[in-house]
């Protein structure tokens, strides 16, 4: 793959996991600032958007490698968490709710965002790989994936001739090796009784 097809790749992957990871922000945000908006979306779409926004995400990303789309997950997490911060801070940074207990701002705050990273990135994760199975088993068009069982066909024949090749080596190499004892053993029969193996010629007599 080119460096310009890589690049555009990974800006396709960022687009689609900051977009998702901004629908879901905005479903956490509103459930948990619910006392100061008018619309309430409920608990429910704190389970159901990321999991609908993971299995988009694992639609348009199933003809990368599982771990792109793992990392995509990663980063519609970090991107939801980013934004639910900056939301649930913001009242307090821009002066419109004083808390000066700190109570909502030191114990709320952090348990809302510990809610979010523990729903987000395992729902999502989820929703991906269901949307990678849903495109690669309707998504993928029949000659592909004719192509990839022909594939298939012929690498599992080239491992099986492999092995035959091995295997026959491996039988030649067997009796190459019964061979050779055999004639050792046969050499250790004839040198005792004071006949020469049948190869060497008897010493001559020096009187």
């Amino acid at each position: 793959m080119s460096e310009n097809g890589s690049l555009g790749h990974r800006l396709k992957l960022l687009v689609w996991s900051v977009s998702a990871g901004t629908i879901v922000a905005f479903f956490f945000a509103t459930n948990f600032l619910a006392w100061a908006t008018n619309f309430n979306p409920g608990g429910s779409a704190l389970l159901f958007s990321p999991l609908m926004c993971g299995l988009i995400l694992g639609i348009v990303t199933y003809e990368y490698e599982t771990i792109q789309t793992v990392v995509s997950s990663i980063i519609m997490t970090l991107t939801t968490s980013v934004l639910v911060i900056v939301t649930l801070m913001s009242p307090y940074i821009l002066g419109i709710v004083i808390d000066p207990t700190g109570t909502q701002l030191f114990v709320t705050v952090p348990q809302n965002m510990m809610i979010t990273i523990i729903l987000v990135l395992p729902i999502s994760l989820l929703g991906s790989i269901l949307g990678r199975l849903f495109a690669e088993n309707t998504l993928v068009s029949y000659s592909v994936k004719q192509e990839r069982a022909v594939l298939r066909t012929e690498t599992e024949e080239w491992y099986r001739m492999l092995e035959e090749k091995l295997e026959e080596k491996k039988a030649a190499l067997e009796t190459l090796e019964k061979y050779r004892e055999t004639q050792e053993k046969l050499d250790q029969l004839n040198s005792p009784d004071g006949n020469p193996p049948a190869n060497e010629k008897p010493p001559e007599s020096t009187s």
